[in-house]
Formats: structure tokens, C-alpha cells, sequence
């Protein structure tokens, strides 16, 4: 006899999902080759592309040696629309073949899907002897409805499958509770403890490129701006040396030349080093693509005596001099 799987809402569990609880069908359900199939209706607390992506790597490992390329990262499924997958697989004897136009690549709770065009997948089409059709669609902004037949021999290890999967997503890993530590802590300031958790984070995490998300998720710019932040304000003060260490932490912290060169250009022209705020000014011009380089570049000239620049430079931007924090150049030199 058929099985169709209904809701049973007290069996919520916080897994993400509700529980299913198994009741006879009015009518028997078989799949292409007369083998009775087990109907499938489960509601899942998950945006719609989340909710495709676990059930189509639950699929994945229930058919397995099902996937031609097994060591592929994501999961074989079809995007129809904007809210709704389908997962599908061909059999043709003994073997499955997945017939999917994309791949789906898990970026973890609340950060979406990566969607992969593939054409390797075409399943058998005409010459399947059965077919495995699961739709997913989006039943609001964080809820998805999964429907479709399964065969019998499959829709218990499928439902283990995707049970073992919510399960997993509710409780994060030692990876996960690791980084939102290093968050956690990085937010308060307290950048000695995150360094510290954001390393057991990256330790704890076995799949290399969940790592490289994770190392730059976790990079901690905001460090960085801060130290450049405050080296403005002791340039401000006056307070030079202090701002010269400020400036070398940012950088090695989260190098940009940009930012870099630019904060090294106000040090200098508030040590009156003109040789160096001009060189400073030019490496700035090599990676500023606002053109503000440009523009330091030719004050600096005209610091050197090259009075007739300084017309160009105050045309492109009257007010520029005044929002840096500088008063008035040096008086100019003899010209050359």
C-alpha cells in the first residue's frame, strides 16, 4: 500500500522542519515501472533555495554511485524560477542518472545557495524505464514546501538523509560556534580573544573551501579602519609617531594602498617632508582610481615651484585641501 505523508505540527522539533507522520492513501502510488512509490509532502522552515539544496544532497547520498561526478560540490537540481527546484533522477536498469541544469553549492545557515549551470546531467529522457521527480517550492520567505514520490526502497534512507541534514543546520559545528565567538568578540573590541577563536574556527573546519570562506569572512577589516581612524585624529593632534604606528598596524592588518599611501601623505605633509608627502602622493596616484592621487601629486608640485599646476589642481576640486585636514601648502619655491 501507498504511503502518503502528512503534517503532524506537535512533532516539531526546532530542526527546521516539521515531522511527517506516515497514514494509508486512498489510492496506491507507483512510479514508471509499477513499483509502489511513498508520496511526499514535508514543509520546510527554510528559504526556498536552502530548502532545494539540503533535499537535493539528501537525494544525492540516498541514490548512491548515482552521480557520475561524485567529488562535485554541489548537489545535481534544476532552478525552474525564482521559488521553485526540481530534483530529478532517470533509471534505466539498475543505475539512476541524475537530469538536472544546475548544481547547488550550500554556503551555510542565512548566507543562500551558489547556483552552478551544468549540462553534464541530461538523465536518460526517453529511455528511462522510472523517474524520481521532487519539487521544492517557496510557501513565503523563509518556508518551502517539498513534494513528490519516492520509491519505497529509497524514501526511508531519503528521509534519514534530509532528517540528519536539519539536524546538523540547527546546531552549528565546532567551526561555526568558533567563528561566531570571533564575531562576537571582534564587535566588542576585543581583538586578542577573536584572533584566538577565529583560528580554532579555521582549524575546526575540514572542507578546504568552506575554509577560505570562512578565513575571509572572518578578516576582520574592521580592525583595520579603525587603527587608520585614529591615526587621522592623532595626525589631527599632532601626535606624529603615534600615527605613524597606527598607519603600520592597518596595513599589516588589511593592506590597502589606497587607504595606505593616502593616511602616509598626511603624516608627511604634517612634518612639512615634502619629498616624501610628493613621494607619497605619486604611489597614491598608481592605486587611487578617485584621482586622488592626481591631485596631491600636482600640489606637491607646485610646493616645488611649479606655481602654474596648482590652477589645475584647485579646478578639479576647490574645496579638496580644506576636507583633508590641510590649511595651505608651504609657501612655494623659487620656480626652476
Amino acid at each position: 500500500m501507498a504511503i502518503r505523508w502528512i503534517l503532524a505540527p506537535a512533532a516539531c522539533a526546532g530542526l527546521g522542519a516539521c515531522a511527517l507522520a506516515p497514514t494509508p492513501a486512498d489510492s496506491r502510488a507507483r512510479d514508471g515501472d509499477g513499483t509502489v512509490a511513498i508520496e511526499l509532502q514535508r514543509v520546510l522552515a527554510l528559504p526556498v533555495d536552502e530548502a532545494a539544496c539540503l533535499t537535493a544532497h539528501a537525494l544525492r547520498l540516498t541514490l548512491r554511485l548515482a552521480d557520475p561526478m561524485p567529488y562535485a560540490g554541489g548537489a545535481p537540481a534544476t532552478r525552474l524560477d525564482a521559488e521553485s527546484f526540481e530534483i530529478g533522477y532517470d533509471r534505466r536498469g539498475a543505475q539512476w542518472l541524475p537530469a538536472a541544469r544546475h548544481r547547488l553549492v550550500d554556503r551555510g545557515p542565512g548566507r543562500g545557495v551558489l547556483l552552478q549551470a551544468t549540462d553534464e546531467l541530461p538523465g536518460y529522457g526517453v529511455r528511462a524505464v522510472a523517474k524520481i521527480r521532487l519539487r521544492v517550492t517557496a510557501a513565503g520567505s523563509a518556508r518551502a514546501v517539498l513534494t513528490g514520490s519516492l520509491p519505497r526502497a529509497a524514501g526511508s534512507r531519503f528521509e534519514a538523509m534530509l532528517t540528519s541534514a536539519l539536524v546538523a543546520r540547527s546546531a552549528p559545528g565546532p567551526a561555526e560556534r568558533a567563528a561566531n565567538l570571533a564575531r562576537e568578540f571582534a564587535s566588542a573590541g576585543d581583538l586578542l580573544r577573536a584572533r584566538h577563536h577565529r583560528d580554532h574556527a579555521l582549524l575546526a573546519c575540514e572542507d578546504p573551501v568552506q575554509r577560505a570562506r570562512l578565513a575571509a569572512d572572518l578578516e576582520m577589516p574592521g580592525s583595520a579602519r579603525a587603527a587608520r581612524s585614529s591615526a587621522k585624529e592623532r595626525i589631527g593632534r599632532g601626535d606624529l609617531a603615534a600615527a605613524r604606528a597606527l598607519q603600520q598596524t592597518a596595513a599589516r592588518k588589511a593592506r590597502s594602498p589606497a587607504h595606505d599611501y593616502h593616511l602616509l601623505w598626511q603624516l608627511h605633509r604634517r612634518a612639512d617632508n615634502a619629498d616624501s608627502a610628493f613621494a607619497a602622493a605619486l604611489l597614491l596616484r598608481e592605486h587611487d582610481r578617485f584621482g586622488h592621487g592626481e591631485k596631491l601629486a600636482i600640489l606637491e608640485l607646485q610646493a616645488q615651484g611649479l606655481a602654474d599646476l596648482v590652477e589645475r589642481a584647485l579646478a578639479l576640486d576647490p574645496q579638496y585641501l580644506s576636507r583633508q585636514g590641510i590649511e595651505a601648502l608651504p609657501a612655494a619655491a623659487p620656480p626652476r
